[in-house]
């Protein structure tokens, strides 16, 4: 390589030793879990913080063996993205686990790189125009830069990457996914774009700089005070030690906005409480790829705990991206905006209409969701009210419906909250882990906790509970009203 990448990012150690442990996927079962981060090689920068000379050998093996099974373009291992990511994983560590092995090694190696690089641009005007495009363009970036004999690629690249930043980003900096965990890897492919850039004596051009500032202020915005991310259009954690070194390489905002207008979100700072809520709508078919089928979710968390998440953990396929399991309404247990076999959503509707009033330090939200009004001519209007201390929530969900049909309320919580029934199941004790309490009523006549059982990375089993209230439609309108309490 004529330059080495820097490599920003710390990894996680944990992550790296489970890998090691792990069987190899394979490389045509693209619905196993550990599919994709096998075959992008993001798992290099976990072992990369273990770091010794056993795990150096073990890599080129597995790399060398990785080749070899894996030369056909026709592969699901050959995805655009995924291969753009294996690449930009090899050229940043190369330093570390490939830079000293024997010539053999490093010929298989860059006729690799060189082959898979002649694919992914031979289908680069095929390729989605999504967050993943920015990837494969920063991967490009680095080919043209490290790799001798490419630097035809360079103007190519950037040319490409100002014309995304311009579509992709809002006017509020929110990138058009409207995913904070999307959201945070365009934001990581930006700071690699300026690093190398800076590396290698090139021009850091304003836009790029101005939209890495731009997206590290709603980037804080999606953050809970313990540095968890909000979980929108996503049923993942993001690990809290990556958020930070993200956080560290990032400009630190002087004020986090109080809302995102363009990507359509509120979020309310009432001393020791934050309240975020999805108040928009995808703003077009692009924006809804990977999208869930959810409006008017929102999370809830107190001090360094979360309390209600938007969208619960464990769920597995397209069960993740249902509307029933999010922190909303469902009704007639359907889905709000249909979900399609190729990852996006129809039946969105334009807008959805927010009221925000601040008054005496006290906040209140007027939601006006139209989800199911193509479907059951229906309009669900959620009102929200915090008071300043962010010890009293209370909600009222009002449902204009012709007809008689069930409706399913759901409130998702974070898996180290306790719960406990009392009052004969019309109220719940909520316990924190270091013993706060919460009490949530609800004008229904029973409210139900639901269990679902799940593992997670490290295969530990864990249980992710959420409050259920369900009922039927009346004649014009049905109102639901709940509360939330710290005592």
């Amino acid at each position: 390589l004529e330059i080495t990448p820097p490599n920003l990012w710390l990894g996680e150690k944990e992550k790296g030793k489970f890998f090691l442990k792990k069987k190899i996927p394979n490389n045509k079962n693209s619905k196993d879990p550990d599919f994709f981060y096998y075959h992008s090689f993001a798992w290099l920068t976990d072992l990369r913080i273990i770091g010794n000379e056993n795990i150096r050998l073990h890599t080129r093996q597995v790399t060398r063996t990785w080749i070899s099974n894996n030369k056909s373009w026709k592969s699901k291992t050959w995805d655009d993205y995924t291969l753009a990511l294996r690449i930009s994983n090899w050229l940043k560590n190369y330093d570390f686990f490939f830079k000293t092995s024997e010539e053999n090694f490093r010929e298989i190696f860059f006729k690799s790189i060189s082959d898979q690089i002649n694919h992914l641009i031979k289908n680069f005007s095929n390729i989605k125009r999504n967050s993943e495009l920015i990837t494969i363009i920063k991967t490009l970036i680095y080919v043209s830069i490290c790799i001798p004999n490419k630097n035809s690629l360079y103007q190519i690249a950037i040319f490409n990457l100002k014309t995304e930043l311009r579509k992709q980003i809002l006017k509020d900096g929110c990138h058009f996914q409207r995913n904070p965990k999307i959201h945070l890897e365009v934001l990581v492919d930006l700071l690699d774009i300026s690093s190398i850039l800076n590396t290698s004596g090139r021009n850091v051009f304003q836009d790029l700089q101005s939209t890495i500032k731009r997206m590290s202020v709603v980037n804080h915005f999606f953050l809970h005070k313990d540095n968890s991310l909000a979980l929108f259009n996503e049923s993942s954690d993001t690990s809290v030690s990556n958020i930070k070194n993200i956080i560290s390489n990032t400009p630190r905002p002087t004020k986090i906005p109080r809302e995102l207008n363009s990507a359509g979100f509120q979020r309310i700072n009432a001393k020791d409480t934050v309240v975020i809520v999805d108040c928009g709508v995808p703003i077009d078919y692009n924006s809804t790829y990977k999208a869930h089928s959810s409006a008017v979710g929102f999370e809830l968390s107190y001090k360094k705990k979360r309390i209600i998440i938007n969208t619960g953990a464990g769920f597995k396929g397209k069960i993740n991206k249902t509307t029933a399991a999010h922190s909303t309404l469902t009704l007639n247990n359907t889905n709000a905006y249909k979900i399609l076999n190729n990852n996006y959503l129809s039946r969105v509707p334009n807008s959805i209409k927010v009221k925000r009033i601040e008054r005496y330090n006290s906040n209140f939200l007027e939601i006006e969701n139209y989800s199911y009004k193509k479907q059951y001519d229906s309009t669900h209007k959620r009102l929200l009210y915090i008071n300043k201390d962010g010890t009293d929530i209370r909600g009222e969900e009002n449902i204009y419906c012709p007809s008689e049909i069930v409706f399913d309320i759901r409130f998702y919580l974070d898996s180290s909250i306790k719960t406990s029934l009392i009052n004969n199941g019309k109220a719940i004790i909520l316990k924190l882990p270091n013993g706060d309490g919460w009490k949530f009523i609800s004008s229904q006549e029973r409210i139900n906790v639901i269990s679902n059982k799940y593992t997670d990375f490290n295969k530990q089993p864990k249980i992710n509970e959420h409050i259920h209230i369900s009922g039927k439609t009346i004649e014009l309108i049905t109102v639901v009203r709940w509360s939330l309490k710290k005592y």
